[in-house]
């Protein structure tokens, strides 16, 4: 036989044993590119990948040559344009995906053509909204008609602080408790498998409390001892990372997958994303999902108090502090975003920041907000959106709601929410 025919028929023979590309096979092809940009993203700005627990094949991908934002940000738009076609759920899905980070590439070329509060409409999906300073003013008379002693409230709220310091020799007890307790709580509503699990690591290399999602229902949690150092801290921190909250996020979406698996693009989450935002909101209301006011007091009070060799007596006023002080961090978003937007001076803004907001530590709140950007919004305006909406419902109500919307593919939309999906 003729040597070039018989490579002919060689060509022929495989590509007719591969078979055309079936959907699957040509959606994942746009989502490897999609996971490319990404990973080129976060090269050129680390910390813009939020979770990726993916196929370790895709972790070292190269730097194209041209690797600046705005050429990112084409890129990524000729990808959206490739899937215009694609009318699958899956193929919408990873439209918006791809139109997620074509944004974000945008903005980080251009980090100042967008307002704070634009931010969070084009980068999160989260229409801006800021608390009324008269129900601040409110919620800082509360407190301080509470919280005894002399001075300003922010001197009183200091010295209350300084004595719900946790010894750092019982930090880990009181935190592996609270942990626990957050685990029981959420297993006695949801199923989370017999495989699960939270590697806790004790370091200094984080600076507070750390998730990483590994996949197979595996997370690990990497803790600083000196970010918990406050009794009022170690419940939020501990329901927030874990149950029923980032770790407990990703046990149930990888599951609602079943057999088949996620689809590759579902492995990876961007920092600047509605489903980072809503996660993170989600997370925040984590621990109230897990214990209601009286369950909470009775808890820190007959368990962790003790545990941390601090006065138990003190765990009434701090309960009845919180619906008050989660009122006044909500003045938070306001003297950020006029920070943000060069409206206030760092003077101003830290001034307010302890004055209107409580805030123990501004500058380190700055160095986050900043970090981060408008995904604070998640963490305060759909923080409270979402805490109402739960807190409208009975117990078994709020858990399978949340429980449904943790399974729904994208997680980019709260339930409630009445949204065009764009």
């Amino acid at each position: 036989m003729n040597p070039r025919r018989a490579l002919f028929l060689g060509v022929l023979i495989a590509v007719s044993a591969c078979g055309p590309e079936t959907p699957d096979q040509r959606l994942d092809r746009y989502a490897t590119r999609y996971i490319e940009y990404a990973m080129h993203l976060d090269r050129l700005q680390p910390g813009e990948i939020d979770t990726w627990f993916g196929p370790t094949r895709l972790d070292a991908r190269g730097t194209p040559s041209d690797s600046s934002f705005a050429a990112l940000a084409n890129g990524a738009a000729g990808l959206r344009e490739e899937l215009a076609e694609e009318t699958s759920e899956r193929g919408r899905n990873l439209q918006r995906r791809v139109a997620e980070l074509e944004a974000v590439a945008a903005f980080l070329a251009s980090p100042t053509e967008l307002s704070f509060a634009e931010q969070t409409r084009v980068l999160y999906d989260v229409p801006w909204t800021e608390v009324a300073r008269a129900d601040i003013e409110a919620a800082l008379t509360a407190i301080g008609d509470a919280v005894p002693g002399r001075g300003s409230v922010r001197a009183r709220m200091a010295s209350l602080r300084r004595r719900l310091v946790i010894p750092a020799e019982q930090r880990k007890d009181v935190f592996e408790a609270a942990l626990e307790e957050c685990r029981l709580r959420t297993l006695a509503h949801w199923d989370l498998g017999g495989e699960e699990g939270v590697d806790l690591i004790w370091t200094r290399d984080v600076d507070a409390a750390w998730h990483r999602f590994d996949g197979q229902g595996r997370s690990t949690l990497q803790v600083n001892p000196l970010a918990i150092a406050s009794i009022d801290q170690v419940l939020e921190v501990a329901c927030h990372e874990t149950y029923p909250g980032h770790h407990t996020q990703f046990v149930l979406f990888e599951a609602a997958a079943g057999d088949a698996g996620l689809p590759l693009e579902e492995h990876l989450v961007l920092l600047r994303s509605p489903a980072s935002a809503m996660r993170e909101a989600a997370a925040m209301n984590a621990v109230d999902l897990a214990f209601s006011p009286a369950e909470r007091l009775r808890f820190e009070r007959d368990v962790l108090f003790p545990l941390a060799d601090l006065d138990p007596g003190d765990a009434a006023l701090l309960q009845q502090l919180r619906p008050h002080l989660e009122q006044v961090a909500l003045a938070v978003p306001r003297i950020i975003r006029e920070h943000e937007d060069r409206e206030l001076s760092d003077a101003e803004a830290i001034n307010r920041l302890q004055s209107e907001a409580l805030v123990a530590s501004p500058r380190a709140l700055f160095a986050f907000a900043h970090e981060v950007g408008a995904l604070l919004a998640g963490y305060t305006i759909l923080d409270a959106e979402m805490g109402s909406r739960l807190n409208a419902l009975s117990e078994n109500e709020a858990w399978a709601l949340l429980h449904s919307w943790l399974r729904q593919p994208g997680l980019w939309r709260w339930p409630p929410f009445d949204r065009e999906d764009g």
